[in-house]
């Protein structure tokens, strides 16, 4: 029997009413909690490019640091002080010839007057490590009393390497723990912010020029 004015008999139309529910049984819109087959790449795709990114900015940060580092450094050939350089240099002999209860104290080895120590034990026990590595490769370089206002290319190539490192393993990747940590922002202004703070000139200049170590937080 066919409906009148259709054209269409019962079964002809549940066929019909059949392919409308099948129909949306596959569409996305009317079943949002349909599983949806995702290509994997797609899905490692916003990660890889923020990884990418941020592996950028990195290495155009520490591009930066080297490079400032190729220039001179305070107190560069100018006695009897020397500048902050030698300030650095002398904490690492102070720390690696005397006893730690002499470390902050005006002795006969240890004259305050001369760049005598006087940041927090971190920056001491940081010297003293500096100092292990110097002793390996040049004992003169942290010699008590003789080592005074040493100058010398390797020395400065390793002074400055020792900045280099602290920052690549410590201010580094603090820097891209906390812009990863940022809740409710994209990853451009992820990558934006890590870009401003490991390029911010101050600490580049102080660090890789002028020669301290603060962006390492040992201060």
């Amino acid at each position: 029997m066919y409906l009148a004015g259709t054209g269409w008999g019962p079964r002809q139309r549940y066929r019909r009413d059949f392919a409308r529910v099948a129909s949306s049984l596959r569409d996305p819109l009317v079943l949002p909690i349909q599983r949806q087959k995702v290509p994997f790449g797609l899905l490692r795709r916003p990660a890889m490019e923020k990884w990418s990114l941020m592996t950028i900015t990195v290495l155009l940060a520490l591009i930066v640091r080297w490079t400032v580092s190729l220039g001179s450094y305070s107190g560069a050939g100018k006695p009897p002080m020397y500048g902050d350089y030698e300030a650095q240099r002398h904490w690492q002999e102070v720390t690696y010839n005397l006893p730690i209860r002499q470390w902050y104290f005006n002795t006969s080895d240890n004259n305050l007057l001369y760049w005598g120590l006087d940041y927090p034990p971190l920056t001491a026990y940081h010297s003293l490590l500096c100092a292990y590595i110097a002793k390996l490769i040049n004992p003169d370089w942290i010699a008590l009393h003789t080592s005074q206002g040493y100058e010398s290319q390797p020395h400065k190539l390793f002074m400055r390497t020792t900045v280099f490192v602290a920052d690549l393993l410590v201010y580094i990747p603090a820097v891209i723990f906390y812009c990863f940590s940022l809740k409710e922002t994209s990853t451009k202004k992820k990558v934006s912010s890590a870009l401003c703070i490991l390029l911010y000139p101050g600490l580049i200049l102080i660090d890789h020029g002028h020669f301290q170590y603060p962006c390492s937080a040992v201060k």
